[in-house]
């Protein structure tokens, strides 16, 4: 099977010792190898250099499969050290198998998320929040407007189911329900019946039951929501991930995520207005998404390596600068070592919106 280096960039809190230029990584199960050097220290994080060797059957296997590889080894040093290091930023991908002269690689320049901030705060939206200041807010809302900003700052899917649902599990900490529920049979969602009481047993809903119920009644949920929000969090729970692509789809979780997000917020608001002054409004803004999107843009081409004493070495690959910059409503990547390379993402890159509401 072909050999690929793969090269990352790693920001984090750590740096290597004084005297120590590299570390190894050969973990016994020998799917991979790797190495950390450092780039260069910024203040208080430090910019991280990764190579990991694998065997793949192309270079978009390699791509896969290094993602997974980093991520993994990230999570090992965060969990040894207790400090921070952000997820790997693939930088290239070369074929490493041996006994070759033209080498096979793709590299990789990070677009960023492609919009500029958008100028929509107002006096009218200062005010609304002045009113909101104004209210007494409890424990529970406040922990769950925390939660639900938490949703908004993160990057990663996974990490916003978490956050929106805890924001919805956090503010029905604090609410109460006169009304009893069943359990439901997990097949046909029917209330169970108890045989020796010959009845159906209610008793006050779990944190579960009371987000379905608040869901039908803030926004009319008819359990849709509920249910693939629970199917997300068990798949987090199980080792699962939200990312796709999963059964052929690249983005199954993205309209729950959508739904869910502005499902807290709704809920969240209702009870922050419960205690605004009266007759105070508030301008709402809705986003068109709640989803990061950021773009990366992988350039293909050709290399040689030369040999030292017989020896294939990461050291003697031959620079390749890319940039990318805008052009004529398109994309261009300067590649230094093939020219100019047109990038076409029509239909890709989509600005965000963002409505107001008074209300």
């Amino acid at each position: 099977m072909p050999k690929y280096l793969n090269e990352y960039e790693v920001t984090s809190t750590l740096t290597l010792s004084q005297g120590t230029p590299s570390v190894e990584f050969k973990p016994p199960s020998a799917l991979f190898r790797a190495s950390v050097s450092e780039v260069m220290s910024e203040g208080e994080t430090a910019k991280l250099f990764l190579r990991i060797f694998l065997e793949a059957k192309s270079i978009d296997d390699a791509e896969q499969k290094g993602k997974n590889y980093s991520s993994e080894l990230v999570q090992a040093l965060a969990i040894a050290t207790a400090a921070r290091f952000e997820r790997p930023t693939l930088k290239r991908i070369i074929d490493w198998s041996p006994d070759i002269e033209l080498r096979q690689a793709a590299v990789f320049v990070d677009g960023g998320q492609l919009s500029n901030p958008h100028p929509v705060l107002d006096q009218k939206i200062a005010d609304g929040v002045s009113d909101m200041l104004q209210g007494e807010l409890r424990p529970h809302v406040r922990s769950a407007l925390g939660w639900y900003r938490d949703g908004i700052l993160g990057l990663d899917p996974d990490k916003k189911v978490q956050a929106f649902w805890l924001a919805l599990e956090t503010l029905v900490g604090g609410m109460q329900w006169l009304e009893k529920v069943a359990d439901k049979c997990k097949k046909c969602q029917t209330d169970l019946y108890c045989k020796t009481c010959k009845t159906i047993s209610k008793h006050k809903p779990f944190p579960a039951q009371k987000i379905r119920l608040l869901l039908r009644e803030v926004i009319n949920d008819n359990d849709t929501l509920f249910n693939k929000a629970v199917e997300a969090r068990h798949t987090l729970m199980h080792g699962g991930t939200l990312i796709g692509p999963i059964n052929g789809n690249p983005f199954p979780y993205s309209e729950m995520i959508e739904s869910l997000a502005r499902a807290s917020r709704k809920c969240v608001m209702r009870e922050v207005m419960a205690t605004m002054p009266k007759g105070a409004s508030i301008r709402i803004l809705e986003p068109s998404t709640y989803l990061h999107k950021t773009f990366q843009f992988k350039s293909h081409c050709f290399v040689t390596v030369p040999l030292q004493n017989g020896h294939l070495l990461p050291e003697n690959i031959p620079k390749m600068n890319v940039t990318l910059f805008r052009e004529n409503g398109g994309f261009v990547l300067k590649h230094s070592a093939i020219g100019e390379e047109l990038v076409d993402i029509q239909g890709v890159e989509q600005g965000e919106s963002l409505e107001g509401d008074d209300g």
